[in-house]
């Protein structure tokens, strides 16, 4: 967004000139409050960020030994033979992605509300590339977690369903 001031045209930077510039037709309503302050954004942002990761690591211990039963294999990155590593990385992908905990999948959301919204508070436009390259890497996740299950088995009827819940 740009703001002319007298003949000078200046390019807004961050979230915060950009909601100065904003006229509200109800600006009584609470929904059209200033955010929290960029550090504090960001500070909630990583504490939920850590309850994120201490879900992630309870999660990844959980499929651990639920593999360990079922299967008696457990993945580890400190193997000699790559099928663990790789079984390791799978787990741990397995165990980070939103998939089959709704509790797991707020708390992600929420972490990733709070520090995008104190980064773009901070610097809108870095704020944004920041946030492409993020989600893009995420999105590589899901590609990397197929290609290792199926890169370590000749046919489908040997494959070990290691998705969140499903592995039993």
């Amino acid at each position: 967004m740009e703001q002319y001031d007298g003949d000078m045209q200046r390019r807004l930077t961050s979230a915060l000139e950009i909601y100065d510039t904003i006229t509200f037709n109800d600006p009584d309503n609470w929904l059209n409050g200033k955010a929290p302050r960029p550090l504090i954004s960001l500070i909630i942002g990583l504490i939920i960020l850590m309850i994120y990761i201490y879900f992630t690591r309870e999660r990844f211990k959980d499929f651990n030994d639920r593999l360990k039963t079922k299967h008696n294999v457990r993945a580890s990155f400190r193997s000699q033979m790559k099928e663990e590593r790789d079984l390791f990385i799978n787990v741990l992908l397995a165990a980070t992605m939103n998939c089959g905990n709704a509790v797991h999948t707020i708390i992600y959301h929420f972490a990733h509300g709070f520090i995008f919204l104190g980064i773009f508070q901070y610097h809108y436009e870095t704020g944004y590339y920041i946030l492409l390259a993020f989600n893009g890497i995420v999105a590589l996740w899901d590609i990397l977690q197929i290609r290792l299950a199926y890169q370590e088995f000749d046919s489908l009827h040997d494959l070990i369903n290691r998705s969140g819940s499903y592995i039993l």
